[in-house]
Formats: C-alpha cells, structure tokens, sequence
C-alpha cells in the first residue's frame, strides 16, 4: 500500500461547505488496464527546426541535457526517473505550457505532453529561457546530447450529453479558473471516465519519441438520494476553451476538492490526488506517473538512448 501522498507542497485547506467525504470516493475495483495505442506522432519542432538543426549539429560534448517542462517540484522528481541509475545527466527545468486546458480528456491528454516538449525546446533553442543562449549553455556544460521528458494525467472515456440537471448549490462551490472558458448551453460528460498516466521521452538527436500509459483509474460516481453525482459532468460545466471540449478549463479533481472533504489523518491534496481515495490508497497519483514513466525507461534503454557517448 502506497504511503507516498507527495504532500509537501499540494496539501489542501479544509472546505466548509463540502458535501461528501473521502470515503464516499472508494471503489472496490478502481483500475483499468493501460490502452493498447500505438502512438507515432511526434512534438512539432516546424516553426523553429533550422536554430534546432543548428543547436544539434554544433553539439559535441559526452554530457546528456535532460530538459523537464515542469515547476512543479514533484512531478520533475517524477520526469528524473526516466534517467537509469547511475547515468549522468543534468537534468534542467524549462517551464512550457500544455496548451489543452488545465483539463486533457482523450487524445488531448498526448497531446498536451508533446506539446510541453515542444513548447519547452522552442524556449531553449530560441533562447528564451532563463538559462540563456542555448549553444553558450551546451557548450559550458560539455552537452551531447538533449532529451526532453514529459507527463500529463488526462481522462478518457465517450463524450456524451449530460441528461439531468446539475445542483446549483454545489456548481456555485466549484470556481472558474479561467474568465476565457466558453460555456456551453448543453450538458457534457463522458461514458466510464477513466484517467490515464502518460510519459514521453523526446530524443531530439534520433528525433525519436518513447512513450508508455500507467494502469488508469476510475472515476466515481457519488450516490445521494437524488441521483448520482457526476465529478466530469460538474467540471465541464465550468467551461472548455480553444473551441476544443477535450480541453477543459476547470480540471475533475478541482471539481471533487469542492464537493467532498479530504481523509482525515492525511497530509495530502484530494484535488491532486483523489486516486489514493478511490484505490484505498493502494496507489497515490504519483505512483501511476512514475508506472509511465518506467516503462518509458525500458523501452529507451532497449533502443540505446542511455548508452554512454551515444552520438546520433
């Protein structure tokens, strides 16, 4: 059973005004086996590949940069794992937008880590980034080679029409995040939503991509005496934008920290990791990421990517 809540720096207050609790949240069969997709598209690098052919042909050092397109402290503890013990690599911070919503359903999910990689390679080959002129940084740190590493959680399921109405009182407990999200006059859900783990490495010398799902876990549906309560349902109310219902403005798990009251005893955000309440904390949000990001690993393992002075 997972302890590992990655508390330190996501940990919610508690609601006033909440009206389930986290144990209203636990299924007895909470897991879905990982999709079987093969997945052949790439980060789109059109709109700056000749300073990233320029970048990659002036490398010549052994030194490995591996660039993740995250603040977040613990998800990039996370994105280090894709890097085998006892391979040196400098790992770098490059923060990139997902530009699908704070909330990916389906195939925005991949999406939105290509585009981190994407977004995160333009900043540093464009020099844009705070560590400066790409090529000075390559060159002072002896780089060779240049990975980029990314995770998104996404939820997939049908998109379906919502039937029924959505409680008032509880919708107002939900915020808007964001004042552009276009609204909708007709109801949304999805069918058996299911949210998904997903890794991708980028190997920008063989202009190769790895990727890798975790097991997915459920979404449940909370029982009151006037119908079930449906999280996705509460969270696509709140808007989507880029015209794009797959990217939602407000995300599932912001929609279940407003409505239900986290486990007691638990230094933990329900908001980022209501997984470890549906599983009876088998596994933690985290827990799934770095199942991605493993299986990542193995494969550019297989392929050679963590050679030592591998040259393209």
């Amino acid at each position: 059973m997972s302890t590992d809540c990655h508390s330190s720096q996501e940990q919610d207050e508690p609601e006033a005004n909440v009206f389930f609790h986290a144990k209203d949240l636990y299924l007895e069969q909470p897991f879905v086996d990982p999709p079987s997709l093969t997945i052949k598209k790439q980060p789109d690098t059109t709109s700056f590949r000749p300073e990233l052919t320029s970048l990659l042909s002036s490398l010549s050092g052994d030194g490995v940069l591996v660039m993740l397109p995250t603040e977040n402290e613990d998800k990039a503890e996370v994105l280090k794992g894709v890097v085998p013990s006892g391979f040196d690599a400098r790992f770098e911070v490059v923060k990139s937008k997902s530009d699908v919503g704070e909330q990916p359903y389906n195939r925005a999910g991949i999406q939105g880590a290509m585009n981190r990689i994407k977004n995160a390679l333009e900043i540093f080959v464009t020099d844009s980034s705070p560590l400066g002129s790409a090529q000075a940084f390559c060159q002072l740190h002896n780089i060779g080679r240049i990975l980029v590493m990314a995770i998104e959680n996404y939820i997939t399921g049908t998109d379906i029409s919502y039937e029924g109405d959505l409680n008032p009182d509880l919708l107002d407990l939900i915020p808007v995040d964001d004042s552009d999200a276009i609204v909708s006059e007709k109801g949304w859900t999805l069918d058996s939503p299911v949210d998904f783990g997903f890794a991708c490495l980028y190997d920008t010398s063989r202009d190769m991509v790895f990727t890798a799902h975790s097991r997915g876990v459920r979404i449940p549906f909370v029982k009151t005496e006037s119908g079930d309560i449906d999280f996705v349902a509460y969270a696509k109310s709140k808007g989507y934008i880029d015209g794009n219902r797959n990217h939602g403005a407000q995300t599932v798990g912001k929609a279940i920290k407003a409505l239900v009251r986290p486990a007691q005893g638990r230094n933990y955000s329900i908001s980022a990791n209501w997984h470890g309440d549906v599983t009876g904390w088998i596994v933690t949000r985290y827990d799934l990421l770095k199942e991605a990001v493993a299986k990542v690993q193995d494969e550019a393992i297989k392929a050679g990517v963590f050679q030592a002075n591998q040259t393209a």
